[in-house]
C-alpha cells in the first residue's frame, strides 16, 4: 500500500507537531465495514475529537483513536491487582507503569493493547510472592494462567463492576504459588 504510505508521510509532515497527537500510523485491514485508514493516536478522552484534523486525507480515511480511555483502564486495573494482592500504594503501582509510558500512550507502532492488562501484571505478582533465588526459575505460562484463572475465576470483567471477595482471590492465588514455594505478602 506505497499510496496510503505516502499519504501518512504528508499527512504527518502536515499534522505531527500538534500536541495533542501522540502517533501517526496506518492500518491497511481490509473488510466489508474498514477501508485502508491514517491512524491517529491522540492524547485524549472519547469522545473528543481534534476538530483540526481532517475526516480524509488525499482520499484515505482518517481515524482518530483517544488512547486516555484504555490507559486510564490498564492503570485502574493494576491499581486494584498490586493493592490488594501484593500490597502496592498507587503511587509504586504508577511508579512501575513507567516503564510502559510510551506503549500506554501509543506514541509509537505496538501492539500493547491487544494484550489485557493482567498479560502484563501477574508475572509481578508471581515475582513479587516467590522467593528470591526461585522467582525467574518458576515463571512458567502455566503458573501465569493458574494465577490469572485465580483471580478471574470469581469475579465480573472488568473486576470492579461488581462486589469482589480480595481474601478469598488471595487465597487461591496463594494456592497456586505455594506449589513453588512462594506466598503474597501480607
Amino acid at each position: 500500500m506505497a499510496l496510503l504510505s505516502q499519504a501518512r508521510a504528508r499527512f504527518e509532515a502536515e499534522f505531527r507537531t500538534h500536541p495533542l497527537i501522540n502517533h501517526i500510523g496506518e492500518s491497511v485491514w481490509q473488510s466489508s465495514r474498514e477501508e485502508p485508514s491514517i491512524l491517529v493516536a491522540t492524547a485524549l478522552y472519547s469522545p473528543q475529537r481534534i476538530e483540526e484534523l481532517p475526516d480524509r486525507f488525499c482520499t484515505f480515511r482518517v481515524v482518530q483513536d483517544q488512547v486516555l480511555d484504555r490507559r486510564d483502564f490498564y492503570l485502574r486495573y493494576w491499581t486494584l491487582l498490586f493493592g490488594e494482592l501484593l500490597g502496592w500504594p498507587e503511587a509504586r503501582t504508577h511508579e512501575w507503569a513507567t516503564r510502559w509510558d510510551d506503549e500506554l500512550n501509543e506514541r509509537r507502532s505496538s501492539l500493547f493493547y491487544h494484550e489485557d492488562p493482567y498479560y502484563y501484571a501477574i508475572p509481578v505478582v508471581i515475582r513479587e510472592s516467590l522467593p528470591t533465588a526461585q522467582s525467574h526459575a518458576h515463571l512458567s505460562m502455566a503458573m501465569d494462567a493458574d494465577v490469572r484463572r485465580a483471580i478471574r475465576s470469581h469475579g465480573s470483567d472488568p473486576i470492579w463492576l461488581s462486589p469482589y471477595d480480595w481474601e478469598a482471590a488471595r487465597e487461591r492465588v496463594n494456592v497456586v504459588l505455594r506449589s513453588a514455594g512462594g506466598r503474597l505478602p501480607r
